[in-house]
């Protein structure tokens, strides 16, 4: 098993008035959030507040603002009265990774996967998809936690059970850098292949793959000066852990530093970016 040393169990503790702190130590903060869409949906919940998908409709809108902390919260104590509910589960260890608490989630996470009953669909939203969901961000946690051969495990089931192309790029960009970083190339190489152009497919991954494949070079399909938000995030990790596959350390770790500074910080790549640097501390 690859184990890199791990962050601290539980994470750093939130600035005032802040989300989280990064591993890196820079505060982390909310979005502006929505108060007349958010009142909407309490005065619903008052009158029906069993409504499960209602508690999830706030849950995605304090979310989307990145409120994780209240996000979380609001999960919390619905899981009070039902602690197996596998959707609760998956949507609260996800928001744990995004306030840098990784132990937190695989907690969740792993449990959601013990408790649900996984099956292959056809043609499902990333964002519907449960058993995609449950096993990619268990992957992410493990991965942002440093520990790679877990990672590789849960990325890989999350494969199996992806039903879309974004998740199908997804699972396929995570298990073929692991790949690399375990030196692994042929396998690396193998899961990327299936992936051509011509096929319908595009986004950050799908970028990141083609340059994985030879297909692009880099400087086609990103432009490390000028990439801003998720772009710098999902295809600066990606290319970073390409140049280091690749011999380029300094211009991989350039790239790395800039990622982590990026102001997605709830972004993927802005996560692994920062873990990484700050295992190296």
């Amino acid at each position: 098993m690859a184990v890199l040393a791990g962050c601290a169990p539980g994470g750093p503790e939130a600035p005032e008035g802040g989300e989280a702190v990064s591993l890196l130590g820079r505060p982390l903060y909310a979005g502006d959030l929505d108060e007349g869409a958010l009142a909407a949906i309490d005065l619903k919940l008052d009158a029906d507040p069993d409504n499960l998908d209602l508690l999830i409709e706030k849950g995605l809108l304090l979310e989307g603002a990145r409120h994780f902390t209240d996000a979380i919260a609001l999960y919390s104590a619905r899981l009070v009265d039902d602690p197996e509910n596998v959707t609760l589960l998956r949507r609260r260890g996800h928001r744990y990774i995004n306030v840098r608490k990784h132990a937190a989630a695989i907690a969740d996470l792993a449990k959601a996967a013990g408790l649900h009953t996984f099956e292959k669909v056809e043609s499902l939203g990333y964002k519907d998809n449960l058993h995609w969901a449950i096993w990619y961000y268990l992957g992410l946690a493990h991965a942002l936690d440093g520990d790679l051969a877990p990672a590789l495990a849960a990325f890989r089931k999350s494969y199996a059970y992806s039903a879309d192309k974004t998740s199908l790029l997804a699972s396929t960009n995570w298990i073929h850098n692991l790949l690399r970083r375990l030196d692994r190339p042929e396998e690396a190489r193998q899961i990327i292949e299936p992936i051509k152009e011509g096929m319908g497919f595009s986004g950050n991954y799908y970028k990141n793959i083609l340059v994985y494949k030879g297909v692009k070079q880099e400087s086609e399909v990103f432009d490390e000066e000028t990439a801003r938000g998720f772009v710098l995030g999902t295809m600066g990790y990606g290319m970073a852990s390409w140049r280091r596959a690749n011999g380029d350390v300094e211009g991989a770790d350039r790239l790395l530093r800039k990622v982590a500074a990026c102001d997605a910080w709830h972004s993927n790549g802005v996560m692994a970016a920062e873990a990484e640097l700050a295992r190296r501390r």
